[in-house]
């Protein structure tokens, strides 16, 4: 793969990501982001472009070696184009990322940067980054790796076009005026995997000559993930008996967990599928299903809940459902990572861990849809809540403690026992003060 070299200056100066050792050009899909990075340049108002889905699939190399390989985007259609990493899932992080963007577009003068130093208001860094954006408004950002809404909302205030890497794409329905249906989002899925012969070209890179069978093996055993296949073929460069692990049988299941130094941002990919679910609210039972809805709720419910994992790609929809009993379909790593926290986790304690994280889960809810702020514990609005809580939803507390008193009899768990039915509304109320 040819880089220009007036291309790299521009993208350097913007911490743009450099080109991997080992890579493989994906002309096919470079061509098609090409294309909607053209659309939103010439756009004034829907000039977003949302590049989504699951962790370690080449959405991060796919925008580098586009930008990287394609001559008219710097210099023709942007002046200047700046890299911003984010993954903070701690919106007080955030101030660090915005920082830096502020450092990074403005003209490195001692003075400026002692000016930059001393602030420590959000709202003064976007304003400066606004002004220093309309005296350059060929300039295209991109920000990789967003998990919160506070990101989006801090950049929702700039003209210029934005390109963004996520997992999620919910966090983008209050920006619908900055994001055209027809270009402005770019799905990484399952149609989007490495061919046979890419892999094999892959592993070429690394001096490796597989066979079709060992491709196959190593298919498998990477779930056709690029980022885990770069982790194995890294490590089998350094210790070539691990080619024989990973490329001449197929492992149980996908090596998902696999821990090893790469050019991706985690060690393995368990850590970006855990905070993919830490985002997640899922169903909570039994507080959402009590065995008395109709066969229309549950279905509702269900749907509600397969859409949000959608959105933060645990799921994808079947795009050939016509061909397919499928309607949805899984990730192999998603798939593999679920099956071996399974495995990992003793029936009983499953069970009363699963009560806890309902009683956790709903909390959260309570916060998100009351809007009790994080680090806010009032007595007074905490009865409220509850009060009101408990009016509109006193038969599912009733079935709540009739299918978890049996489970809460083991004397190891640390919340009170029901004693009674009578009971269940001190039991609840200690758990929902205990956790808001």
């Amino acid at each position: 793969m040819e880089y220009n070299k007036f291309i790299d200056n521009i993208l350097n100066r913007g911490c743009v990501p450099p080109p991997l050792r080992h890579a493989v050009p994906r002309m096919h899909l470079m061509d098609t982001l090409a294309e909607k990075i053209k659309i939103i340049a010439n756009e004034d108002q829907k000039n977003w472009l949302v590049i989504h889905g699951p962790p370690g699939v080449g959405k991060t190399r796919l925008v580098v070696d586009t930008l990287r390989t394609k001559p008219e985007f710097a210099g023709h259609y942007f002046d200047r184009i700046f890299w911003i990493t984010d993954y903070c899932t701690n919106a007080k992080a955030l101030s660090t990322v915005f920082s830096d963007l502020l450092i990074a577009i403005t003209t490195p003068t001692y003075e400026k940067l002692m000016q930059i130093v001393q602030i420590n208001h959000e709202r003064a860094i976007q304003e400066l980054i606004a002004e220093e954006l309309r005296a350059n408004p060929k300039t295209l950002l991109i920000v990789d790796g967003v998990f919160l809404p506070k990101c989006i909302n801090f950049f929702a205030s700039f003209q210029c076009p934005i390109i963004f890497t996520t997992c999620f794409t919910d966090i983008f329905n209050q920006s619908s005026n900055r994001l055209s249906a027809d270009h402005g989002f770019f799905n990484f899925g399952i149609r989007e995997e490495f061919t046979d012969e890419e892999m094999k070209q892959l592993a070429k890179s690394y001096d490796f000559s597989l066979t079709n069978y060992q491709i196959s093996n190593l298919r498998y055993n990477s779930g056709s993930n690029p980022a885990v296949l770069g982790k194995l073929l890294e490590s089998a460069q350094v210790e070539q008996q691990m080619l024989t692990v990973f490329a001449d049988s197929e492992a149980q299941r996908p090596f998902e967990n696999y821990d090893y130094p790469s050019s991706y941002y985690f060690r393995s990919m368990t850590e970006p599928i855990n905070l993919l679910f830490e985002f997640v609210f899922r169903l909570i039972w039994p507080i959402d299903l009590c065995g008395n809805e109709t066969e229309n709720e549950i279905i509702a419910c269900i749907m509600k809940d397969v859409s949000e994992l959608i959105h933060k790609s645990l799921l994808e929809k079947n795009r050939q459902t016509e061909k397919s009993f499928h309607s949805h379909l899984i990730h192999p790593i998603i798939h593999s990572y679920l099956v071996r926290k399974c495995l990992k986790e003793n029936p009983k304690e499953l069970m009363v861990r699963s009560i806890t994280a309902s009683l956790e889960l709903l909390q959260t809810r309570l916060r998100h849809d009351i809007g009790i702020p994080v680090d806010k514990s009032e007595a007074q609005l905490r009865r409220e809540v509850l009060r009101d809580f408990y009016e509109k939803n006193e038969r599912y507390f009733e079935n709540l403690s009739k299918k978890s008193t049996e489970v809460l009899c083991n004397r190891s768990f640390t919340a009170p026992l029901i004693s009674s039915e009578t009971s269940w509304k001190n039991w609840i109320k200690h758990w929902l003060f205990w956790f808001i």
